[in-house]
């Protein structure tokens, strides 16, 4: 199976858990008082250059990351005491692969070949929101226009596999480290239950890889910073 296939394995495999995840939360009993919902998301990353570093000396400038598609989706509930402020379970996926590229060794006039390398990324947060409600009505009285602010710490899964910078090749890894995501939104309700949002979130993650070559493991690291425009529908019960 090719290295595109499996990773859309894996990105199929991530949305049936955030589903079934949603669903479980879904099938139980809610408190009274609170306001709960599950959102769905969808949108573009953005990964700037970085810096990756190749073993104990090897340090690549300006390495450019592919931009891509990040999905998910989360699940909360706003206080009925403090109804601007809310927390919310949240799950996302993304990649910001490697295309082959020359690359600057750092404090060098070396230039090194950089081979593909596909990178695909996941975050699993518990977040703080807080919301402003504003245009309420009777049927809906926390508020038709909502913008807010989110943000909370994570653990960050990346998976990398690799496309020839090491003796064998195809190879990949598994790393999760602890990450955070900060953003901020306007929701519309278009009725009590229903409605759409727009939202940005900035993601930070620094994983770790190691690889085989020879008869050495190499770490492959890098910081992720990510930015992600996303658009998503809210469900409110």
């Amino acid at each position: 199976m090719g290295a595109m296939n499996l990773f859309s394995l894996r990105a199929m495999g991530r949305v049936v858990v955030l589903a079934a995840t949603l669903g479980v939360a879904l099938a139980r009993p809610m408190p009274a008082g609170a306001e709960w919902f599950a959102d769905v998301f969808i949108g573009r990353s953005i990964t700037p250059n970085s810096e990756v570093k190749l073993g104990d000396n090897l340090r690549l400038q300006d390495v450019e990351f592919n931009n891509g598609t990040t999905f998910g989706g989360r699940f909360g509930h706003f206080f009925e005491a403090l109804p601007w402020v809310g927390v919310a379970f949240d799950a996302m996926s993304f990649h910001a692969d490697v295309d082959k590229q020359a690359v600057n060794v750092k404090n060098s006039s070396a230039v090194v070949q950089l081979a593909p390398l596909d990178l695909s990324m996941s975050l699993i947060s518990l977040d703080l929101m807080l919301r402003l409600p504003l245009l309420a009505t009777p049927e809906i009285p926390h508020g038709r226009l909502t913008p807010y602010i989110m943000g909370g710490p994570g653990a960050f899964i990346a998976t990398a596999n690799d496309g020839g910078n090491f003796i064998r090749r195809y190879q990949d890894d598994t790393d999760v480290k602890f990450g955070y995501v900060v953003g901020g939104g306007v929701g519309w309700q278009f009725s009590k239950s229903i409605g759409v949002f727009a939202e940005y979130r900035f993601t930070h993650g620094k994983p770790e890889f190691e690889f085989d070559n020879f008869n050495d493991r190499v770490k492959l690291e890098s910081t992720l910073d990510t930015h992600h425009a996303l658009i998503g529908f809210s469900f409110k019960f």
